[in-house]
């Protein structure tokens, strides 16, 4: 009997195996072609924007532009009184906005309960990265509680004025939080910058003394002791009250000579000093520093007369807002402001303290400032959404998405544009890819950014508007 011939099996070899999946990671998304997003992104394709973004024309890019667009753009849009109408209400509007000068003394340890928990909250939250890229482990968590010191049941508030450019930082330490090692454009231990002539209330040190828990208008945080001058409250708070130079620039520099020759401090667009004289060639304005005690030092500081400040504040009228904003175009982002730059809410903020108004540090809370005109439009289709948002062409307003917040301009063409701080934007992806292109920078541009990509665009994700005149009915 005959046997039947064995099958011959043939292996595959490693060189044709290597074939077989160079060939399917090329032809498999042909499969996908109908597929509207990616199934998985397995790689993100990192680009820079282009410089002028797409929907953009030149003359979008110019304050007369949309200034021209304004039946009276020299008309003003509210009285000085009634921005400090709108101040007062926002104090009491629990959006982290805070007279100092009011604080209770003493201070109930409960103040700080906020921080105490944030502490917790980070040392049990996911792991952030630190400035070698190492993970920040429970050690570093237990050093820092360690430096605060036990609080007080009862705080005692000081009070003092910022010297110099300072960090206020989340905890007391310029160590840095990364969500992802190699990512360092965002410190989430950075809460802001700030400026020479800053007023505060001190509520702490840590044991050393090297670091002050302190209170400004719009925050709370850790500054450096070296940065901040210890002064009597009424002294700090004469200072606060004084007639103020205001910088109308995006960065004005300040000398200790009246030949401008021994540079003292940078400040930027919506920062003050009190006024003292000016003469052809320069402003006279309060300079605070430190003497080897600490403790508050006066002196008179110079500002070249030909420089951006404004004795005041400036007239709220619809040019004036668009220069102002214009003057920031293609400025760097910067979390934080960190590396010289500002984030979407610090643009916000400078541009609106030159017109006098206290604005709070962060997105939300700004968009809650005028909270009775605030409109809640986060159900509206995209459609209603433009139709509404027309009603506030040639009016003072920001848009707000969770997360960011922008200055409106107009509709043009059906489409809204804006002026922002952006860090970046998802484009609409490709196959097993997301598209993500940097921008960095305060730019113009409409509000399909992001459009196709899984968060949507920006016009798709505005949930409110929130006016800064007071045309409409309060909202309910």
């Amino acid at each position: 009997m005959l046997k039947k011939p064995r099958r011959k099996i043939t292996l595959l070899k490693f060189e044709d195996l290597r074939v077989l999946i160079i060939l399917l990671v090329i032809f498999f998304p042909a499969f996908l072609s109908c597929a509207e997003k990616p199934i998985l992104a397995l790689w993100e394709s990192r680009e820079l924007a282009p410089l002028r973004l797409q929907n953009v024309n030149p003359d979008f890019e110019s304050a007369d532009f949309w200034a021209s667009r304004v039946a009276e753009p020299r008309a003003l849009i509210l009285t000085p009184e009634e921005i400090e109408a709108l101040n007062r209400s926002a104090l009491k509007s629990h959006i982290n906005l805070v007279d100092i000068f009011a604080l209770p003394e003493p201070l109930a340890r409960s103040y700080l309960q906020d921080m105490l928990d944030d502490l917790e909250k980070l040392k049990n939250g996911p792991p952030g990265y630190d400035h070698t890229n190492h993970p920040l482990t429970k050690k570093f968590y237990d050093r820092i509680e360690s430096s605060m010191g036990t609080l007080p049941e009862i705080l005692s508030p000081q009070y003092g004025i910022i010297t110099s450019r300072a960090n206020l930082r989340r905890l007391p330490t310029n160590e840095i939080f990364l969500d992802k090692p190699f990512r360092n454009s965002f410190d989430r231990f950075q809460y802001t910058l700030l400026e020479c002539g800053t007023p505060a209330a001190i509520v702490h040190a840590t044991k050393d003394g090297t670091w002050y828990l302190i209170q400004v208008s719009h925050t709370k945080g850790w500054v450096e002791a070296s940065k901040i001058a210890t002064a009597a409250k009424n002294t700090v708070l004469h200072f606060a009250r004084s007639n103020p130079v205001i910088v109308t620039g995006a960065r004005v520099e300040v000398y200790t000579d009246p030949s401008l020759a021994q540079h003292a401090a940078t400040l930027q667009m919506g920062a003050t000093l009190p006024f003292e004289s000016r003469t052809e060639s320069f402003y006279r304005v309060t300079l605070p520093s430190r003497d080897e005690n600490g403790t508050l030092k006066r002196t008179t500081g110079y500002i070249r007369a030909s420089d951006d400040v404004h004795e005041g504040p400036l007239p709220f009228t619809m040019k004036n807002l668009y220069r102002q904003a214009f003057k920031l175009l293609n400025h760097p982002y910067g979390w934080g402001d960190l590396y010289e730059g500002r984030d979407c809410s610090r643009f916000i903020m400078d541009i609106y303290r030159c017109f006098g108004f206290n604005m709070p540090r962060n997105s939300i809370r700004q968009s809650q400032f005028n909270s009775r005109y605030r409109a809640d439009i986060q159900y509206l289709q995209d459609s209603e959404k433009i139709e509404l948002l027309k009603k506030y062409d040639g009016r003072p307003a920001v848009l707000y998405t969770p997360g960011h917040i922008m200055l409106f301009l107009g509709v043009i063409d059906g489409k809204p544009y804006i002026i922002h701080s952006a860090w970046a934007y998802n484009s609409e992806p490709g196959f097993f890819t997301r598209e993500t292109k940097y921008v960095g920078r305060v730019v113009v541009s409409d509000t399909s950014l992001g459009q196709g990509s899984k968060g949507g665009s920006l016009l798709k994700r505005i949930t409110a508007v929130t006016p800064m005149d007071e045309k409409d009915k309060p909202f309910p």
